[in-house]
């Protein structure tokens, strides 16, 4: 495909150089996410995929899990368990900030992520 095309295509160009370099799959985010909320979702996602399930079923389950992150005690629960070694910027760049929304429920969180190519 031509580079040309690839530039035009967006999100899906960049999918197809993934592909060319040899990744079956890619999840991508269709905004601009905040990082402290991308680090627990990529948890749970990373969480999923090593009990088996497919990469659909991951991203699925995923998703799931932030909207019941819709208090302030889950967010903390949930954070108590990441990974602390992650470098997570504390500012918010949301529309609802989880001071405000107390959580991570607002499909802002996690519904910019797509999987593109091979799901299982």
């Amino acid at each position: 495909m031509p580079r040309k095309l690839d530039e035009k295509l967006g999100i899906l160009g960049i999918s197809h150089e993934f592909e060319r370099a040899g990744a079956r799959s890619t999840i991508a985010s269709l905004w601009r996410v905040n990082d402290r909320s991308t680090a627990l979702f990529m948890q749970a996602f990373y969480a999923n995929l090593s009990q088996g399930k497919t990469k659909a079923e991951a991203l699925k389950n995923a998703q799931t899990t932030m909207l019941r992150l819709n208090t302030t005690d889950t967010v903390n629960q949930a954070y108590s368990q990441l990974d602390r070694s992650l470098s997570i910027n504390t500012t918010t760049t949301s529309p609802t900030s989880p001071t405000k929304s107390k959580g991570y429920s607002h499909p802002y969180y996690w519904a910019p992520f797509i999987l593109i190519g091979n799901s299982l």
